[in-house]
């Protein structure tokens, strides 16, 4: 793991294996973005270990600038996100971080494809 200098920042602590994959995403910040391809009816989940975070569905604009949405309640995960019928891209960031939206500027957003196959 990445050694961190401030030891009193439980949100940077990736959860324990096992590891995320094609339907799991770790959650946590300054995380790399997340990127997924599921079918439609596949449960993507978002895994974190502390109250610290939360999961909003947004849309492409908000992802891309990391703000227009408000949502700044956290709670415990894992968060399950049941791929629609849809096939179409989807987003989801973290809303914590106050009204600059910190924790989605640094890494906590992901971009879920919904597609009716996908190749990993």
């Amino acid at each position: 793991g990445r050694l961190n200098r401030n030891v009193n920042v439980p949100c940077e602590t990736p959860p324990p294996p096992p590891g995320g994959g094609p339907t799991t995403i770790y959650w946590y910040l300054h995380m790399e973005n997340a990127e997924r391809c599921v079918t439609p009816g596949m449960n993507v989940t978002f895994n974190w270990v502390t109250k610290e975070h939360n999961v909003n569905k947004i849309n492409q604009k908000q992802y891309d600038d990391c703000k227009g949405f408000n949502n700044n309640i956290p709670y415990t995960g894992d968060y399950i996100w049941p791929a629609p019928s849809v096939l179409k891209t989807y987003y989801f960031a973290c809303g914590m971080g106050g009204s600059r939206h910190y924790h989605c500027k640094h890494g906590m957003k992901a971009k879920i494809h919904v597609h009716s196959v996908c190749t990993h």
